[in-house]
């Protein structure tokens, strides 16, 4: 994993092993989906550069259009995110969106913060604080929906991060957070179209060599780029792929990653793809659905309207478990289920222990007209793992003003990995779920 990968490599061995079963019609549906291995003209791949007139002044306070400030550090908002101070702020970096209409920058400091200005509101968003980081890189996509940044943490890893214009938001990948974690350094190579950006993934903290993933960020893909057209041929007859619905992640603990396709089936049902890598052969595993309805109360899968959407990979000791958005019609709340990849390469549901005994790990999180679903992940007896916190709040019927009484529900892992109870984690969970209402005004 020193070198970029070849996106040559992706041919090999793939029309034997994914041919099967894969008609052509199903093939360009998931492309048009998944991001292209092909780079386009170097002129295409460029950022569009800043105006001659654009800078940083000299006291770093101001940025600069030909000569006038379009802001300055007192226009921004005196606390950032995280209750940052900005009050001493000063620009450490700034990148103007293509159509000029909206200025990218990040502060310097103990505690830099990435935000946006939009020159016709005048005001910013102020997107993330990086405490301890160097941002050494923020530029816009070439559409000008994206800013993009790149920066170095305090532990020396190099992460990359996105501010979608449109939606207003950080559009943050879970598995460059699970990288992050895992203190693999992520940095921007360049652009491929528009909206498709190859990053190097190192083999850890050193930002040297790498492996090429493409991201898709309109879509959300994220992709190790030499597998995206096995990805492709693999793609089951009559199958739907949606937009994010595709990504790579070590999942088996060997060298290489592997590739997965959150999907629905031909016949309705949530379903996963998982293309593994042998010695530069691919074979592909479908599972169908990943989970039986019955388990959900569903007489079946028929009317679900979405696909299967990853929420997070969380690490059990060395094992990455998927933690996986299931669709389900009708339902207010979303159902997040926790799934593992087999060494055969299919996707099985996690088993929880519970009161009526061992069943698939689903859990509701989401609001409804009475009551709030809140699953959560936290390290509540410091042992360096996650426990799952599954909190219900209802409004208290005898308060004055409105609150929130909450009851939770706690498992830790074992060795299968399943879950298991830990009633005696309930009260540190409680305390903290109480803390938050409260800091976030009971809401």
């Amino acid at each position: 994993m020193s070198r970029a990968a070849d996106p040559r490599l992706a041919a090999v061995g793939i029309a034997l092993l994914l041919g099967a079963g894969c008609s052509e019609q199903d093939r360009k549906a998931w492309v048009s989906i998944l991001p292209g291995s092909d780079p386009p003209a170097a002129s295409d791949a460029d950022t569009v550069p800043a105006p001659p007139g654009f800078s940083i002044s000299d006291d770093s306070t101001a940025v600069r259009l030909d000569g006038q400030a379009v802001v300055t550090i007192e226009r921004l908002p005196d606390r950032g995110p995280g209750d940052t101070d900005l009050r001493e702020a000063r620009f450490g970096t700034a990148a103007i969106s293509p159509d000029s209409l909206h200025v990218g920058f990040a502060t310097a400091g103990e505690t830099p913060v990435v935000g946006v200005w939009n020159r016709a509101r005048q005001s910013a968003r102020l997107v993330t604080a990086l405490p301890g980081a160097a941002i050494g890189r923020l530029e816009w996509s070439p559409d000008g929906r994206f800013a993009i940044w790149q920066a170095t943490g305090p532990d020396g890893v190099t992460t990359v991060g996105a501010y979608d214009l449109r939606i207003g938001r950080a559009a943050r990948h879970p598995v460059l957070s699970w990288l992050e974690r895992r203190d693999r350094s992520v940095r921007i190579q360049d652009w491929m179209t528009e909206t498709r950006l190859r990053l190097l993934v190192s083999a850890g903290r050193e930002p040297d060599g790498g492996l090429a993933w493409m991201w898709e960020l309109h879509g959300g893909s994220l992709v190790v780029e030499d597998q995206v057209e096995a990805l492709a041929r693999g793609a089951p007859p009559g199958s739907q792929l949606l937009a994010g619905g595709a990504f790579s992640a070590n999942l088996l603990g060997d060298p290489v990653p592997e590739s997965i396709a959150l999907y629905v089936s031909g016949s309705s049902e949530p379903s996963a793809l998982v293309v593994r890598n042998r010695a530069g052969e691919y074979a592909a595993t479908a599972t169908e659905p990943l989970i039986a309805p019955g388990v959900l109360g569903l007489e079946s899968w028929k009317g679900i309207r979405r696909g299967p959407e990853l929420s997070e990979i969380v690490d059990v000791g060395d094992r990455p478990i998927l933690l996986i958005s299931i669709p389900v019609p009708e339902n207010p709340v979303q159902t997040l289920g926790f799934f593992r990849v087999a060494p055969d390469g299919r996707v099985e549901p996690v088993v929880a222990v519970g009161a009526g005994g061992a069943e698939p790990a689903l859990f509701p999180d989401g609001r409804t007209p009475d009551r709030i679903f809140d699953l959560g992940l936290v390290d509540l007896d410091g042992d360096g793992q996650v426990e799952v916190a599954a909190a219900v709040g209802r409004q208290d019927p005898n308060a004055l003003t409105p609150r929130l009484q909450w009851g939770v529900q706690v498992w830790k892992w074992d060795d299968g990995p399943r879950l298991v109870p830990a009633p005696e984690l309930e009260r540190p969970a409680l305390e903290r779920i109480e803390g938050l209402s409260v800091t976030d005004g009971g809401s």
